[in-house]
């Protein structure tokens, strides 16, 4: 047995494939206070070399000795997305091409042919959400006493031969199946049972995201525990890092943040009405957006037509809002830069439909930043949970969403006492507390392997804590 004191030797190896935004927020959080709680263990983090070279991670854990980070093989680029560049075509080209679309059934034959032969002679690579683990990490990654997978998507299940733990922080395609194509979709609902098969213990961050694994896969569940995310930014920034990222950025007062993706889900185009319709009450703010894609809000001709962006773009004509005046969408930004920003808003806003837990408000919480979101389950958990305060509304009533967002931004009295004491209530969990917890869960699994208890058989035992 190994224990958690340390009396053992322990190496811990933590596989990060493929993440942004919130998640690889979680995960540098994570591993940087397991290296801090537990400095006699080590930890070894495979994790894409594109997270590696976005956000500096060698840089990040050189001043944590216990902490090797390993580049690996991303599943998928993380650079914006730019439709790549269409080659010129000549006017016999588009005259034979317009004629063959007048012919739709004979079109589409001839396209298909295409593809095929194609595909035939120069085979396509399996697309990135069918990613599989390197022989090299795999190896490394056996060579640890237990593995943590902090977001066990998008990868092809593989025997670790050590015990896994796992974090499975929403099951958005369940929900949403409409959202996917259906080669994606039966991949993710294959390879969820066959990693929560395999694992120890599974983790979620709210008792709705529990419940709703028990739903879906409960045949397949291990046992459950909750551990509930704190902030993702250690700190908030100190007011002169504010100041120069909103020079730096020209983000102007009074200003909201929204940070997430374009997904449907996110609900971003019940945001953009509501700030429309406070733009036709004579109200002055702007809305600031930042996350992974969201580059092309408000210059997304060139997007696919099933993109869900074309959701907010219709909002946008709808209210007419302005691009760089009325909304600012900077795509993916660094940490510090999100934590300025979060920290200098007037409120931070998240209108989701659907999610685990909402990351931007437990960051406004720390900040002391007002923070309007939508009534569902997670986002009420987590305000039981912490003892925090919100503006809430329907996310589904842009009318409702308007007035919360006034009374977030303008009603100052009521909204700096709601952040004052949400900053004091969220100060009592903090992420030593949360890795604590991971660590004991880890060790526990490492327990049950050694005492042959077999992972993964369907009892789905749940342990909130």
């Amino acid at each position: 047995m190994i224990a958690a004191n340390g009396s053992h030797a322990l190496r811990v190896g933590i596989l990060d494939h493929f993440s942004a935004g919130g998640v690889s927020r979680f995960l540098v959080a994570l591993v940087t206070h397991l290296a801090l709680t537990h400095p006699e263990t080590e930890f070894q983090y495979f994790v894409s070399e594109a997270n590696v070279e976005r956000d500096g991670l060698l840089e990040v854990f050189s001043a944590h000795d216990n902490v090797e980070v390993v580049p690996i093989r991303a599943a998928m680029p993380l650079s914006p997305e730019v439709p790549p560049p269409q080659p010129e075509r000549g006017w016999l080209w588009t005259t034979a091409v317009a004629g063959l679309k007048a012919m739709p059934r004979l079109h589409l034959a001839l396209r298909r042919a295409y593809e095929h032969a194609r595909d035939f002679i120069s085979p396509p690579p399996p697309p990135w959400y069918r990613y599989r683990l390197d022989p090299e990490p795999l190896q490394g990654l056996r060579r640890c006493h237990v593995v943590y997978m902090g977001w066990p998507y998008f990868v092809e299940p593989v025997d670790f031969q050590v015990p896994l733990v796992a974090t499975f922080h929403d099951f958005h395609y369940e929900v949403f199946p409409e959202a996917y194509a259906p080669d994606p979709l039966s991949v993710f609902r294959r390879q969820t049972p066959q990693w929560l098969r395999q694992c120890a213990t599974a983790v979620t961050s709210t008792r709705f995201i529990r419940s709703q694994l028990l739903e879906f896969y409960g045949d397949s569940a291990p046992d459950v525990e909750v551990v509930f995310i704190p902030p993702y930014g250690f700190a908030a920034p100190d007011r002169a890092s504010v100041e120069e990222t909103l020079d730096r950025l020209h983000v102007r007062k009074p200003y909201i943040v929204y940070s997430g993706s374009r997904s449907a889900h996110k609900n971003v185009a019940s945001i953009v009405r509501a700030v429309g319709a406070l733009k036709e009450q004579g109200v002055d703010l702007r809305l600031v957006i930042t996350g992974h894609g969201t580059e092309v809000i408000g210059a997304a001709e060139s997007m696919s037509l099933t993109d869900p962006v074309h959701l907010i773009e219709e909002a946008i004509r709808e209210t007419g809002l302005v691009r760089g005046q009325d909304f600012i969408p900077f795509g993916y930004v660094s940490n510090s830069d999100v934590d300025a920003l979060t920290a200098g808003a007037d409120a931070v806003v998240s209108a989701s439909l659907y999610e685990a837990g909402c990351g931007p408000a437990l960051d406004a919480w720390q900040a002391g930043v007002p923070v309007a979101m939508s009534s569902i389950p997670p986002f009420l958990e987590q305000m039981e949970r912490f003892g925090v305060e919100a503006w809430v509304f329907d996310p589904h009533d842009p009318s409702d969403i308007a007035d919360k967002i006034r009374s977030a931004v303008f009603d100052t009295e009521t909204s700096c006492a709601m952040a004052a004491r949400s900053r004091a209530a969220l100060a009592t969990y903090t992420w030593d507390d949360a890795a604590r917890e991971y660590f004991r869960i880890m060790v526990e699994a490492i327990d049950k392997a050694g005492s042959g208890e077999a992972s993964g058989d369907g009892r789905g035992q749940v342990v909130a804590r």
